[in-house]
Order: C-alpha cells, then structure tokens, then sequence
C-alpha cells in the first residue's frame, strides 16, 4: 500500500482523516487494528461476530456521515478563499472583480476551444 504525503506538515493524510474519526467511532477499525480483529476475536461465537460486524456497518455509515460534513466545510473553506483571491487580485489589477470573473471565464473557454 502507497503512503499519501501531504502537501505540507499540516495537511492530513486520508489514513490520517480516517484513522482519527474511526478511533472516535469505532476502534476496532482504525487501520492499525483490522489486521489484528481475527486474533483478538478468535473465540466469539457467529451471533457475537454478526453483532460486531453489524455495529461495523453503522460505525462506517457515520464515518461516511462524519467525512461528507468535513468535506462541505472544506468546500465552504475553497470558496471564501476563491472569492477572497479574486477580489484581492482585481483590486491589484484595477478591475470590477465581475468583470475580472468574466475575463478569466472567457480565457478558459478560448483554452479549451482551441485544444
């Protein structure tokens, strides 16, 4: 298995982003501890594994609940910055920060118009 490497000290990892909502959910499924399951629950019984492995099923429900909110606040994040990027840059350039939007809209319809 490849290693994602951030970008930079204070980028988190996938594994990182997983490994840290799963230990609040469910330990047992933090990566460092899948491998280890089949010892650590050698003895159970089948209906103590199906109890398990159903609560599994509804720890990886909320973490994918979990996740897609940590997303949209990422999203919400990117489009303040976009718009903050875009003002300050048409306030540099001595544009209307619309027309600057039009401008770099019509550049990227010209780029890929003629690709």
């Amino acid at each position: 298995m490849s290693k994602q490497i951030p970008f930079t000290d204070q980028e988190l990892t996938m594994l990182e982003i997983y490994d840290s909502l799963m230990s609040i959910l469910e330990p047992d499924l933090v990566s460092d501890m899948i491998p280890e399951l089949e010892y650590i629950y050698k003895d159970e019984t089948k209906e103590e594994r199906q109890k398990r492995l159903d609560g599994y099923v509804e720890s990886f429900e909320m973490f994918f609940d979990a996740f897609q909110d940590m997303v949209k606040g990422w999203e919400g994040h990117f489009i303040d910055m976009k718009k903050t990027i875009v003002k300050e840059y048409a306030a540099e350039v001595g544009l209307k920060e619309e027309d600057l939007l039009t401008k770099i809209e019509q550049d990227i319809d010209d780029s890929t118009q003629s690709s």
